[in-house]
């Protein structure tokens, strides 16, 4: 029979693993697919993995500041394509032909159409 598992338990491994569900579902003995089925059953259990991963996000933020104060252009770069997109900060390519300006136009043929 297999072992249930309390919220408290799964809310812990979260916490332990930072919201990774392969490393919870390792740390109690259990697959990944049965700590997704806590989070689904158990609202408090998905919020706690949530939780853990917008942490994660909140600390990647915080060093990637670092950089862009420190003018790390990678870094500056990245800031404007991914969070200065409503400032007009964006990349675009265009594809044309031999570089006259004339859109490229592809055509699909299937085998049946011959």
């Amino acid at each position: 029979m297999a072992r249930r598992y309390t919220a408290a338990e799964l809310i812990q491994a979260a916490e332990e693993t930072g919201g990774n569900k392969s490393a919870a579902g390792r740390r109690l003995g259990c697959s990944r697919q049965t700590v997704e089925n806590y989070c689904k059953r158990y609202t408090t259990v998905n919020e706690a993995f949530e939780n853990e991963r917008r942490a994660m996000v909140d600390w990647a933020e915080s060093h990637l500041r670092k950089y862009v104060i420190a003018g790390a252009e990678w870094a500056v770069k990245f800031v404007l394509r991914t969070l200065g997109k409503d400032r007009g900060y964006t990349e675009r390519t265009e594809h044309s032909i031999g570089g006259t300006g004339e859109p490229l136009v592809v055509h699909l043929r299937w085998p049946e159409d011959g």
